[in-house]
C-alpha cells in the first residue's frame, strides 16, 4: 500500500491563493463581513483606533460565489476594521 498524504488528507488551501496561505494582510473588501451595527463595540473599536489589532481574524479557505471569504473568528474584529476605514486586516486562513 502506497502512502499519499494528499489523497489521505486533501488539503484545502487550494481553494485559496498561494499567497494567502499564513498570516496575511488580506484586503476587508475580500471578507464577508456581518452587519453589527446593533452591537455594543464602542470599547473594542477605541481599542483597535488606539493600540490596532492585537490578533489577527481567522477566515475560511473556501471561497463564497462572489469570491469572498467567511471570517471563522474575528467578525466584531473585522467590523470594527471597517467603521475605522481600515483597507486591510491582519488574517490568517484555516481550514
Amino acid at each position: 500500500m502506497s502512502y499519499d498524504p494528499e489523497k489521505m488528507y486533501p488539503h484545502p488551501t487550494k481553494d485559496i491563493p498561494a499567497s494567502f496561505i499564513g498570516e496575511k494582510e488580506i484586503p476587508l473588501s475580500l471578507l464577508i463581513i456581518p452587519d453589527l451595527s446593533d452591537c455594543d463595540l464602542s470599547s473594542l473599536l477605541e481599542d483597535m483606533r488606539i493600540n490596532g489589532l492585537k490578533k489577527p481574524i481567522h477566515l475560511s479557505f473556501k471561497r463564497t460565489n462572489e469570491g469572498k471569504y467567511a471570517v471563522a473568528d474575528g467578525n466584531k474584529r473585522a467590523f470594527c476594521a471597517k467603521r475605522l476605514k481600515w483597507l486591510t486586516i491582519r488574517a490568517v486562513c484555516i481550514s
